[in-house]
């Protein structure tokens, strides 16, 4: 199913799961579109209903969430505004008919993973989860905007960096893995032996972490 909502196009796959699966949205990465991770996401067909919006900025050959000075450093105010979009995106996906009531699982690939995980700690209220491939917390914020309430200890988090990849460094890796910790998270953090991109390996890794929350929910099964 295609669909505008809250001024972007969104794509929903249903495969058929049971009323009360819950549902996972993808965000794409930079330059790409609502079609991008769904020959990958339809791993979890069975598990969840998967929701693809697409950025709301153009990019050719596809589109942004938000302008970036530079790799894994966004635009502040471009950033934060994504981060409202984002809310009021959630807030209309939440009561379509088909999907009210649902859990929300947050992911995203590259951009799409840096604004999930933002969003996520921001707003734990909103999400049952967050999982994200080759996407870290912003660089270039006042630390003072990045602190997540006190409830986001509870908050399920899964991340994936690959140690070659050619963008982000592990030793910023580390610094997001060490400030979520220090928030009183405790993230899924899996390395994997690549580089900008969503190897098997990585998959295996969020299949395992998804398994105790997710797990298959095909109706009538």
């Amino acid at each position: 199913m295609d669909l505008e909502l809250a001024g972007l196009h969104t794509l929903i796959v249903d495969e058929g799961v049971a009323p009360d699966a819950p549902v996972i949205v993808a965000l794409h990465g930079i330059g790409a579109d609502e079609k991008d991770l769904l020959p990958i996401y339809l791993r979890w067909s069975s598990r969840a209903v998967l929701v693809f919006p697409r950025a709301p900025h153009p990019y050719p050959p596809g589109h942004a969430w938000y302008a970036l000075e530079r790799p894994g450093h966004p635009v502040s105010e471009s950033f934060m505004a994504t981060q409202e979009h984002l809310g009021s995106w959630l807030e209309a996906l939440k009561v379509l008919p088909p999907l009210a009531g649902r859990a929300v699982y947050l992911s995203g690939f590259s951009q799409g993973a840096f604004a999930a995980l933002a969003y996520a700690l921001k707003n734990p209220e909103d999400v049952a989860g967050v999982m994200t491939f080759s996407g870290l917390l912003p660089r270039g914020f006042a630390s003072d905007w990045l602190r997540p309430p006190s409830t986001v200890q509870q908050l399920p988090v899964f991340l994936s960096l690959g140690v070659r990849d050619p963008l982000f460094p592990m030793t910023w890796w580390d610094e997001t893995v060490g400030q979520l910790r220090a928030w009183g998270l405790n993230p899924t953090a899996v390395p994997h032996p690549g580089g900008h991109e969503i190897p098997l390996f990585a998959l295996a890794a969020a299949d395992a972490w998804l398994e105790g929350r997710i797990p298959s929910r095909l109706a009538g099964c």
